[in-house]
């Protein structure tokens, strides 16, 4: 990891991680094998954290899966996933095999066993969702649900964003 990590997110209003530049993280995609590095790379990102075993992560995953085929990412987004908090013991395990099943098409990596990626993104609940801008500022951090109904606007709103 680089960079300095988020505060921990409380509230979506007066977000103190809006504006901040997100730390870079890099993992090994579930899905591909491929090393994946998580940076704007000068084109907005979003960057989803599911856990295999959350109900909650289950349908955000269905939806936004299904949302994507209907709809397809906006031109010039780029979607990455996080897996956290996997347990072994719990369903859904492996977390690539549930998403593979659920027909993800986009990079995946793993925390790791010391939840730094966690830690690093203020993460305190899943599903969350972390907007960055093309400029690499923290632009929307969202924990819950964001459903099929809104994520049109969620991105809207991502590339509508201030430069």
């Amino acid at each position: 990891m680089f960079g300095t990590a988020l505060p921990q997110f409380e509230q979506l209003e007066d977000d103190p991680a809006v504006g901040r530049t997100p730390p870079v993280v890099a993992g090994t995609d579930l899905l591909t094998g491929d090393v994946v590095r998580i940076t704007t790379q000068g084109r907005p990102i979003v960057i989803a954290f599911y856990a295999h075993w959350c109900p909650h992560c289950q349908a955000e995953v269905a939806d936004l899966t299904e949302w994507l085929e209907s709809n397809e990412l906006p031109a010039g987004v780029d979607f990455y996933a996080v897996s956290v908090l996997e347990d072994p013991t719990r369903g859904n395990h492996p977390p690539e095999k549930w998403l593979r099943d659920e027909g993800w098409q986009h990079p995946v990596i793993a925390d790791t066993p010391a939840l730094s990626i966690v830690d690093a993104f203020g993460l305190q609940s899943v599903p969350y969702l972390v907007a960055i801008n093309a400029e690499n500022e923290v632009v929307l951090r969202y924990a819950g649900s964001v459903g099929s109904a809104d994520l049109a606007e969620f991105f809207e709103s991502l590339l509508g964003s201030p430069s």
